[in-house]
């Protein structure tokens, strides 16, 4: 089929396979790496450093943004690692949990921390979620399916 012979419902249908199978391939991703952090092994770590720091950003009001600051040591094979991660799927500045995590766990506080069986450096406080990655992925499967079928029917 020439994409000039295509009309506006097969063109639409064409565009929303290409998006879905793009979703696939995103959420396959995430779903994959948080599937793959299910293998990381456990430690036990303590809070150096866990406050609010009055960041650098301002709102439109003129008020200033604070920024979670947090830091924790951990040891693997007699060897210790800092790590300053709490969830590898957000960037800090964006997470309200952490904020909420920060208020609980003062430094010297025991926190468990993942961390990559090869690659100890590697590490977390909290596990990448896998849910939401593969109920997306299926979605966008289902929808490409369909769009796969509509095409071939028309």
């Amino acid at each position: 089929m020439i994409v000039a012979e295509m009309n506006f419902s097969q063109t639409l249908s064409v565009c929303g396979w290409a998006l879905s199978s793009f979703g696939v391939f995103i959420f396959g991703r995430r779903a994959w790496q948080a599937l793959s952090m299910r293998r990381w092994c456990q430690a036990t770590g303590q809070v150096l450093l866990s406050e609010m720091r009055r960041g650098t950003k301002i709102t439109a009001d003129g008020s200033r943004l604070y920024e979670p600051i947090l830091l924790y040591a951990y040891e693997v094979n007699s060897q210790t690692f800092e790590s300053n991660v709490f969830d590898p799927s957000t960037p800090p500045t964006c997470d309200q949990t952490l904020a909420v995590f920060i208020g609980k766990h003062r430094p010297g506080a025991a926190v468990r921390v993942y961390h990559h069986p090869s690659n100890p450096d590697k590490a977390a406080l909290r596990m990448r979620p896998w849910c939401l990655p593969v109920v997306g992925m299926v979605i966008c499967i289902t929808v490409a399916v369909l769009l796969s079928l509509r095409l071939a029917n028309s």
